[in-house]
């Protein structure tokens, strides 16, 4: 069994990206979403805002890790 670290749906070991956001899976990760601890210094990039519920995304990502809405 395959996971997305991105959204963690799971997959049959015969697949190779999310169908979803298109992340390469992992086998054998635990399923939940994985958590950064971040530094109160500004990063070097912007994120974007997501519309429907305020999530912050990296540039370059099509949907919110936190509510799955499309950016």
């Amino acid at each position: 069994m395959k996971t997305c670290p991105r959204c963690s749906a799971a997959y049959p070991d015969t697949a190779s990206f999310c169908e979803t956001d298109g992340t390469a899976l992992a086998t054998g990760l635990p399923q939940g979403h994985a958590t950064t601890l971040m530094s109160d210094e500004e990063p070097a990039h912007k994120y974007i805002e997501c519309a429907v519920c305020g999530g912050r995304a990296l540039p370059g990502e099509v949907r919110c890790n936190f509510c799955g809405a499309r950016l």
